[in-house]
């Protein structure tokens, strides 16, 4: 095993963009980022366009080679060259070439000016060309001009140099800037980074020099031997890109990042700065390097995961990888000394350095227990985290529990109480072997013990034990960690709570944000540091401030194992490797991103902006293709978008198309926004119109000329139907009329019959006081009858009386009926206030035939006291009518009458259902009746109930 000191492999955080993430080609030479804020890439395979999620491809049927290089944007059309001298320029989705420029034989810089023209350089002149009148302007050659020349955008002029001297050009006319007494062989590469030149070679030493009026002064850089491909002016910055990694240097070519070396295991070949300040390294082997913090370092460890992290003496860390290794890391010079190499390739859960026996202990398949490099310990038990709880004890949180096990190999020594609590297993004892442990914390100040298990989170006290809960129900924890003199846990799904005493407080409800799923928790000070999905986060406990970390701050797109926070210095354990973050800092991305709308589909087919105010009603199928330039963090950024300035809707992240299918024809307003990762909103929003036309059968002029044909066929059709109806209703009218007579005289012959019934009866009453010489009934009973007949007169001519002397007639009639049974009969009459009696229609006579049956037939036969309940009720445009009494029933009652009268029926019942019968036909609410027969409990017969529903007529007239 090699326990030496070594230099870690360390860069910043990158982004790969390459082959697998839709780059055509791994071999990159140049980049720019255009107006709209796109990034383009030159590759061997043609032009690329990046909007953070999607690349779009640009190639030339006539490329001589597919490489091209020398990005340029010339009002907003993107330039290039290939290797053979021949220009192309973008046209739609295509490379065009630009046949006015005729190709040397060979590349030769060139640079754009004035946002309109291309400066060329050939070794034998001078050329400008005015890519809007395609017009080429030649000027005098300069002897010996190199291959060294600086475009400067800040200046519109270009600078070149020649074998004696160096040049400016502004587009009408070249002139000396300095004279060179020597002739320089390095001439690759010219900068200007403020007032300073410097020329570069490729791999001559010195690779650099300094051009003063004075000549030509070496810099002394980069002493390796190595082959620059690019110098680039990155701002305020001066960036050598090599065949091993890229430096960076100030304006006086001082060494900037601690002279470190980017990435010097790829062949760097340009530099880019984008408008949020991200830094893209284009490589010749691995794509293009997108960084968005280069202060933010990255440790590989070759071939392993960094899965654990523990301080360590002298400010080290302990860092245990997936292959069972354990590494001592000194941040202050960024060198690995490895501890530990176990054959056994397994992933160290957890570890802890126990300064007091400078011994390290790893939790992974096994515990294990290290004084120094030599191994002085194992225990079987699958660990996942370990503390101490004494100066003689360890806890462990296994895979079937919690553990108490001795800080040395000699026999525990458990707390009293504790003690009760274990179950004892040679030299182990087990606070509970039955549910899967997860983390264990010991708090000296409170001397309490919390065990996280799949039965839930439980304390130990020398004052008792228990489970804390929140709302009654256990929970599940993932990781612990004290901080303030509070405990906190984190859950799979329900947050971080804070506990304190046995009283817990879930903060997800009270700190929106904060990261549903808890992996791992570690505390610095008043900062909690949270490990959840893709983020890490900074919750500070006091304050109740919260910070997130993700991809923009640095942090690479792989797992985090866990977190250690030491000196102000965020360490990250990830699967890529260990991230060195600064605790103190949380950038903020204020750059508003750039939201462009890249294509318009209208049914499937390309369309513009300007068709989308023109729709047929059958191109309602609209699809918009979106680009969101914000390069740190693209998938953490939002679109939204509103109709009509309706409600705000947001797309699901990392959507980049707006669809609606199936559009309704109208005018629409659509406007649609953006933000970045730190919810930064666009600078300006997409305001669209859609106008989609009305299908013809909607159109006016249709509609109207639809109306005309259709009043004309129905003034024809109508004219003729006329004719037709108005000898039907002749017809009809003589039909009409002669049921009418009919019905009346059907209605007279009944009531006709009616009459003399009634008649019969009361004067055979009035026989039967005459033949007893009871004068006083015979004399009052004559007088009602005599009342009783004028009234049944008048109504007999009428159709319709009014329901107050309906009311008379009726109890004339019953008062009749008890002087004649000699006061057996008792009765009680009920009526709606809400009837106007006074105003009320209805059929006249209708009542009575119903209350005779219920005396003649009902009550007649009974042996009790007769009582009859008559009701009249207002039931909305109708009148109830309910006759009640407690007689015999009808079944006993046709049984006496069976035998009794055999020659008889009941006339009044069958000329009232015949009444019935004709009145239903001239009404448009019919006259209803239901007879019930009442039954005790035992089911013997009680009486009977009649029920008439009568409509209230809305006429006095005497037409039925």
């Amino acid at each position: 095993m090699c326990f030496g000191a070594t230099l870690c492999a360390q860069d910043p955080v990158s982004v790969n963009l390459n082959s697998q993430s839709g780059l055509p080609s791994n071999a990159v030479y140049n980049l720019l980022q255009d107006q709209q804020g796109f990034i383009w890439i030159g590759h061997d395979k043609g032009l690329s366009r990046f909007d953070g999620t999607n690349f779009q491809h640009y190639t030339a049927p006539a490329q001589q080679g597919r490489s091209v290089s020398n990005l340029m944007e010339i009002n907003h059309q993107v330039w290039c060259q290939d290797f053979s001298g021949h220009f192309y320029y973008t046209w739609g989705d295509r490379l065009h070439k630009e046949t006015a420029l005729l190709s040397a034989g060979a590349y030769s810089p060139a640079g754009a000016m004035d946002n309109q023209s291309i400066f060329l350089i050939n070794y034998d002149s001078l050329k400008s060309y005015d890519t809007q009148r395609r017009v080429i302007r030649a000027f005098p050659a300069v002897p010996g001009v190199k291959q060294a020349v600086f475009h400067s955008q800040r200046e519109n002029v270009s600078y070149f140099l020649s074998e004696t001297a160096l040049h400016q050009f502004d587009g009408h006319h070249h002139s000396v800037v300095y004279s060179l007494a020597s002739v320089l062989s390095t001439n690759a590469f010219l900068v200007k980074c403020g007032s300073n030149f410097y020329a570069f070679g490729r791999k001559e030493q010195p690779f650099c020099h300094q051009i003063t009026a004075n000549g030509a002064v070496p810099v002394p850089i980069l002493n390796e031997a190595r082959l620059l491909q690019d110098v680039t002016l990155v701002g305020d910055e001066i960036w050598v890109s090599t065949t091993s990694g890229a430096y960076a240097f100030d304006g006086q070519m001082k060494p900037l990042y601690g002279g470190h070396c980017f990435f010097p295991e790829h062949s760097i070949t340009q530099i880019l700065k984008d408008r949020e300040g991200n830094y893209w390294f284009g490589t010749l082997n691995t794509g293009v390097l997108m960084v968005s913090d280069m202060h933010t370092v990255l440790v590989r460890y070759p071939a392993e995961s960094v899965m654990a992290l523990s301080p360590y003496k002298n400010r080290e860390i302990l860092v245990g990888t997936s292959a069972n290794s354990i590494f001592a890391f000194d941040p202050q010079n960024r060198r690995n000394q490895k501890l530990v190499t176990n054959t056994a390739k397994e992933e160290i859960l957890a570890l802890y350095y126990d300064a007091q026996r400078e011994t390290v202990v790893s939790c992974g398949n096994s515990v294990r227990f290290y004084h120094g490099k030599t191994k002085i310990r194992e225990e079987l038990l699958a660990g996942k985290k370990l503390c101490v709880v004494n100066d003689q004890t360890y806890a462990v949180a296994f895979s079937s529990g919690i553990a108490l096990l001795g800080r040395s190999s000699a026999r525990v020594t458990v707390p009293d109480w504790l003690n009760e609590h274990t179950l004892r297993d040679v030299d182990r004892f087990f606070l509970t072997h039955r549910f899967r442990g997860r983390a264990v914390v010991f708090d000296n100040a409170t001397q309490t013990l919390y065990t996280a298990t799949a039965e839930g989170l439980r304390f130990y006290h020398p004052k008792g034990n228990g489970f804390i809960q929140y709302e009654q129900k256990p929970l599940y924890c993932t990781s612990l960690c004290l901080a303030g003199g509070r405990l906190y846990a984190g859950t799979f799904w329900d947050g971080l709570f804070e506990i304190e005493g046995e009283k817990s407080t879930a903060l997800q409800r009270t700190t929106p944000g904060l990261s549903q799923t808890v992996y791992r928790l570690c505390t610095n000070g008043d900062d909690l540091w949270i490990v959840g999905d893709e983020l890490l986060q900074r919750y500070n406990v006091r304050t109740k401030e919260l910070s997130d970390f993700t991809v923009a701050d640095g942090l690479p797109k792989a797992p985090i194992n866990d977190v250690l926070v030491q000196d102000n210095q965020v360490f990250v354990a990830t699967h890529d490797g260990l991230v060195l973050l600064n605790a103190a800092k949380k950038s903020v991305n204020e750059t508003p991103p750039l939201l462009e709308l890249t294509g318009i589909w209208v049914n499937e087919q390309a369309a513009s902006a300007d068709q989308l105010l023109h729709l047929k009603p059958n191109e309602n199928n609209i699809r918009l293709d979106l680009a969101l330039l914000s390069f740190r963090d693209n998938k953490a950024s939002t679109i939204s978008y509103r109709i009509n300035q309706g409600d705000w809707k947001t797309l699901p992240r990392g959507v980049r198309s707006l669809q609606f299918a199936s559009l309704a024809s109208g005018v629409y307003s659509l406007e649609i926004t953006a933000c970045n990762e730190d919810n930064i909103p666009c600078a300006k929003n997409i305001l669209l119109r859609l106008d989609i036309a009305a299908p013809l059968y909607q159109q006016p002029w249709f509609i109207g000329l639809v109306l005309v044909a259709i009043i004309a066929a129905m003034y024809v059709y109508f004219r003729q139907k006329l004719r037709l109806e108005q000898k039907n209703n002749e017809l009809m009218a003589q039909k009409m009329q002669l049921e009418q007579e009919l019905q009346k005289s059907m209605l007279a012959s009944i009531k006709s019959q009616m009459n003399p019934h009634f008649l019969f009866n009361a004067l055979n009453t009035i026989q039967s006081y005459i033949y007893t010489n009871d004068k006083e009934n015979a004399s009052l009973y004559l007088g009602k009858f005599s009342d009783l007949t004028r009234i049944i007169l008048d109504m007999s001519s009428r159709d319709t009386v009014l329901l107050d002397e309906e009311l008379k007639a009726l109890v004339l009639y019953i008062e009749l009926e008890q002087i004649r049974f000699e006061d057996k009969l008792h009765y009680q009459l009920y009526v709606d206030e809400q009837l106007q009696r006074q105003f009320v229609h209805i059929p006249s006579m209708l009542i009575q035939p119903y209350v005779e049956n219920a005396i003649k037939h009902g009550l007649m036969h009974s042996k009790n006291q007769w009582q009859l309940d008559i009701s009249f009720e207002k039931m909305g445009d109708s009148i109830q009518v309910v006759i009640d009494d407690n007689g015999v029933g009808r079944k006993a009652s046709a049984a006496i009458s069976a035998q009794r009268y055999k020659k008889h029926h009941s006339f009044a019942t069958s000329a009232n259902q015949k009444r019935l019968e004709i009145l239903n036909k001239g009404l448009q609410t019919t006259i209803g009746f239901t007879i019930e027969d009442k039954t005790n409990a035992y089911g013997q017969p009680t009486g009977t109930r009649v029920t008439l529903r009568i409509p209230i007529l809305k006429n006095t007239t005497n037409a039925v």
